[in-house]
């Protein structure tokens, strides 16, 4: 979108979508596991990211994980039903 000012033309920046507060906060390995029930230590879920086996984030040479990271571990622990 551009709009007209004197005999420059300026682009006016698209409005950016909502984000939910809870989806950019960090969470330590400490505080996934136990705020989230993980079914694994904080240790492996280092260990995991350290071998890039889970997604993960990096900030400040630290491990965090971000609630989406979160969702694709739970889903990872999902057992699927047997079927007959």
């Amino acid at each position: 979108m551009t709009t007209k000012t004197g005999a420059k033309t300026r682009r006016v920046a698209a409005p950016a979508p909502p984000v939910d507060p809870a989806e950019l906060r960090y969470y330590t390995p400490e505080e996934a596991v136990s705020e989230f029930r993980l079914p694994t230590t904080p240790r492996m879920l280092r260990e995991w990211a350290y071998a890039r086996k889970i997604p993960h984030n990096k900030l400040g040479g630290r491990i965090g994980f971000r609630l989406p990271d979160i969702r694709v571990l739970v889903e990872r622990f999902d057992v699927p039903p047997l079927t007959k």
